[in-house]
C-alpha cells in the first residue's frame, strides 16, 4: 500500500522542445483521494417533423475526481502540461495501474507563506464509456477474445448467481 497516488506520462513524438524520442518519461506523486464516481452523457441528435427528439449518437462516459493537499505551483504546472500528453498512466495507492484520459486539473489558488499554492481537483476518465450510435455496431471475433481473456462475466437466473472467470 503507498502512502502517494504516482503519475507517470509521455509521449510518442517530441512535445514542443521536450524531447521524448530517447524515452522520456516524467513523474510525480501527490498526496490526495480519489472521490466517488460520477457519470456523464452526451447527446446528438435531431428534431423530427413531429417535434420528437431522435439520437442519432449517445455516449455514457464513467469519470473520475482526485482532491490533493495543497500543491505548490511548479507541481500544477507539471500537472497542466501532463494533459497535453498521448499517454498518462496513475499508479493507485493499491499499487494498481491504469491508463487515464481526459484529464482536466482545476486549482483552487491560495497564496500562504509567501508562497502560491492550490488545492487541486483533477478529473479523469479510464476509457470506460458506451457508445450508441445510429449504426448497428456488433463485436468482432478479435474484440470478443480480447475481452473474454481476463474477464469475469456474472449471469443470473431467479434462483442463483453465477461468476464464469476466463
Amino acid at each position: 500500500m503507498n502512502k502517494y497516488l504516482r503519475f507517470e506520462y509521455w509521449n510518442e513524438c517530441d512535445l514542443g522542445y521536450i524531447y521524448y524520442q530517447g524515452g522520456q518519461h516524467f513523474i510525480f506523486y501527490i498526496d490526495g483521494d480519489i472521490t466517488e464516481p460520477f457519470h456523464e452523457e452526451v447527446e446528438d441528435g435531431q428534431e423530427n417533423g413531429d417535434g420528437t427528439f431522435i439520437p442519432t449518437y449517445r455516449k455514457g462516459l464513467k469519470r473520475y475526481r482526485i482532491r490533493t493537499t495543497l500543491v505548490p505551483d511548479y507541481l500544477i504546472d507539471a500537472m497542466q502540461r501532463m494533459k497535453l500528453h498521448d499517454h498518462i498512466e496513475l499508479t493507485f495507492k493499491t499499487g494498481e495501474i491504469e491508463q487515464i484520459y481526459n484529464v482536466d486539473i482545476e486549482p483552487e489558488w491560495v497564496f500562504e507563506k509567501r508562497l502560491w499554492q492550490a488545492l487541486v481537483t483533477i478529473t479523469f476518465d479510464m476509457d470506460e464509456k458506451v457508445i450508441v450510435s445510429g449504426c448497428c455496431d456488433n463485436l468482432t471475433v478479435e474484440q470478443i477474445e480480447r475481452f473474454t481473456a481476463d474477464s469475469t462475466f456474472i449471469t443470473a437466473d431467479e434462483t442463483d448467481i453465477t461468476a464464469d472467470s476466463f
